[in-house]
């Protein structure tokens, strides 16, 4: 199921984009980031599942990491290792759905280095949403000239769900992959309202992050 490790010698230009000689745009910056970290991340994933392999053929030493892994696979527990602070991202998933969820991020991400940026960010994909955040202002400091610590953002909330964006806003960018627990958007009223009735987790539509002073 894993995908191979992406390759940044093959990024689209769009997403490697210079704005001058060897400065490159701040969110490819960032995406550059995300991609390292998450090659670490499958390369050690693949690195243990070919060692236990072996060990349980008995080729190789079952060693106390890879008896960890083997016992968190019965449980359906993320071992340990793929969790420690310098390889994976924070989750509170089981096996099962934690691997689904990295194949989901890889995808996105993948996406974004080969074919450019996207019409929205799927921000909870990211091992650091902040550095997103901090490169977006950045974007917006670069082009208008603006000292970035006078800066914030302005939300937006959309009357679209994801799969809806077709273009990507002049100022800013959208977000999306968030959701909603026990409340739910009116699209009517723009504003929280009370979920309904046995509906208690919804996803939220796209948001628009507008920068301004």
């Amino acid at each position: 199921m894993l995908p191979e490790p992406m390759d940044w010698g093959n990024a689209h230009p769009e997403t490697k984009r210079e704005i001058e000689k060897d400065v490159m745009i701040s969110l490819g910056v960032f995406v550059k980031q995300e991609m390292e970290r998450f090659n670490k991340l499958l390369k050690e994933v693949n690195r243990n599942l070919k060692s236990l392999i072996n060990a349980i053929k008995g080729t190789e030493v079952m060693s106390s990491k890879l008896e960890e892994i083997f016992n968190s696979f019965i449980l359906n527990k993320v071992p340990p290792a793929w969790m420690d602070n310098n390889i994976g991202y924070p989750s509170l998933k089981p096996l099962a759905s934690w691997v689904k969820d990295l194949v989901e991020r890889i995808v996105f991400i993948s996406s974004w280095v080969y074919s450019g940026p996207p019409k929205t960010f799927w921000v909870a994909s990211f091992f650091f949403p902040q550095g997103f955040m901090t490169a977006t202002m950045q974007t917006y400091a670069r082009s208008t000239g603006k000292p970035i610590d006078t800066l914030g953002f302005k939300t937006h909330v959309l009357d679209l769900m994801a799969s809806e964006i077709s273009e990507s806003p002049e100022v800013g960018v959208n977000i999306h992959g968030m959701f909603m627990q026990g409340a739910k958007w009116d699209f009517k009223m723009k504003c929280v309202s009370d979920s309904d009735p046995k509906v208690p987790l919804v996803e939220f539509p796209v948001i628009w992050l507008e920068p301004i002073e």
